[in-house]
């Protein structure tokens, strides 16, 4: 067995919407880390150099065991669900590789390309250039939301030829089809989370308006959904014909069936920025498990203890299978 059993998550009472979840889940206060991380960069095929924050725990050495951990679209990896499991496994002797997403963070500056949701082409890069600084050591792959995608993404892309360091893999509340999610998020109370995107895409985007050079860039007080960025910038910037042609090549769904490295997927069934509906049917490889969690919103997943040292029910279950050994 590559997984342990999932336990059910349970609420806190007064939090079981989806929405209550995705919001107070990404404000709930938690302690910040005093750790010094060496700071890596990655120079991506292109030439542009992403940021990689490396959490080494005192005494670890090669080969011991070490997680790559990728954020989503508006994540950060020095605060939120990143800085709180690195705080864990780090505790537990796991050394930790945080990645930024290209040309965002304390990397903006150093790359003239743009992310997005299919880049699981940096992602390869970061893996080829952690496996020579510590060859030999075994390597889980953890993604939030749109690093999920781009991990699945890249584990699809592979098939049966992935790096041999990888042991296994985890993408959680992942948008794999990029249609549905578009779609979900711009009805409704789901316009809060389009609209929130959308701020802060534009804001890096006039923070690198000149580095950038695109001929025409979005204005300050516009565009105002994200599927109208996505078709204005995104699309543009990173090479696509349209917007449709991202969402479908971007996608990690269609590639689901060629993932060989045991993967586990998590996905809440309330969750308001990637629907359920998008894993309706979904075809996948032998390797890989979909977990359908009832409620926990996006990200969220605020529980009663049952047993947790507190309440970020998603933290101690990645903590769980991060440290699980399969026989």
């Amino acid at each position: 067995m590559t997984w342990l059993p999932i336990p059910e998550f349970k609420p806190l009472h007064f939090l079981r919407s989806g929405h209550a979840q995705t919001i107070l889940g990404s404000i709930w206060p938690s302690s910040n880390n005093d750790f010094e991380p060496q700071v890596r960069k990655v120079t991506l095929e292109d030439g542009d150099r992403l940021v990689v924050f490396d959490d080494k725990p005192q005494g670890w050495k090669t080969p011991g065991q070490a997680v790559l951990l990728v954020h989503g679209l508006g994540g950060e990896v020095r605060k939120g669900p990143l800085e709180r499991l690195t705080r864990l496994l780090v505790g537990r002797g796991i050394r930790v590789f945080r990645m930024e997403l290209r040309g965002v963070g304390s990397g903006m500056l150093e790359a003239r390309g743009w992310t997005h949701a299919g880049r699981s082409e940096d992602i390869a890069s970061t893996l080829r250039d952690i496996e020579s600084w510590i060859p030999g050591s075994p390597l889980s792959l953890v993604g939030l939301s749109m690093g999920g995608n781009q991990i699945l993404k890249l584990l699809g892309e592979m098939g049966r030829r992935p790096l041999t360091q990888i042991r296994k893999a985890i993408a959680i509340a992942p948008p794999i089809c990029l249609h549905t999610c578009s779609r979900s998020i711009s009805h409704g109370l789901n316009r809060i989370y389009d609209l929130n995107f959308v701020r802060s895409l534009n804001r890096q985007v006039q923070k690198r308006k000149a580095q950038l050079g695109l001929p025409i860039p979005p204005s300050r007080r516009g565009p105002f959904r994200l599927r109208q960025f996505d078709e204005m910038f995104t699309a543009r910037a990173c090479g696509f014909k349209s917007v449709d042609d991202y969402y479908t090549r971007a996608s990690s769904r269609p590639l689901l069936p060629e993932i060989q490295v045991p993967t586990l997927i998590l996905a809440a069934d309330n969750d308001p920025i990637v629907p359920i509906e998008s894993f309706d049917s979904v075809e996948v490889s032998s390797s890989v498990t979909v977990q359908v969690t009832h409620g926990g919103g996006h990200l969220g997943y605020l529980a009663r203890k049952n047993g947790d040292a507190d309440f970020r029910w998603l933290d101690w279950r990645l903590l769980e299978q991060l440290c699980y050994e399969s026989h």
